[in-house]
């Protein structure tokens, strides 16, 4: 399975499922509308890298509204 790291402090590393890393960057608030916050991430050239938000404590949503949805268990 692919995976993001945050460490907290506003970088995130891309990780494929094969463990080798596809991206590194900083995290960029974006927006907040109605209580939701929209993120930037930044690859370390400035490229935007992907953009997500969560709408719950359970959803995390990746590119727009049409984009990839991942539920907590």
């Amino acid at each position: 399975t692919a995976y993001i790291v945050m460490d907290g402090k506003g970088n995130y590393e891309a990780y494929y499922a094969t463990g080798a890393q596809e991206s590194s960057g900083t995290l960029e608030l974006s927006e907040e509308y109605e209580g939701v916050y929209v993120y930037v991430m930044r690859d370390e050239s400035g490229k935007t890298f992907d953009v997500f938000f969560m709408d719950s404590d359970t959803q995390l949503h990746f590119g727009n509204d049409e984009g990839r949805e991942y539920m907590k268990d």
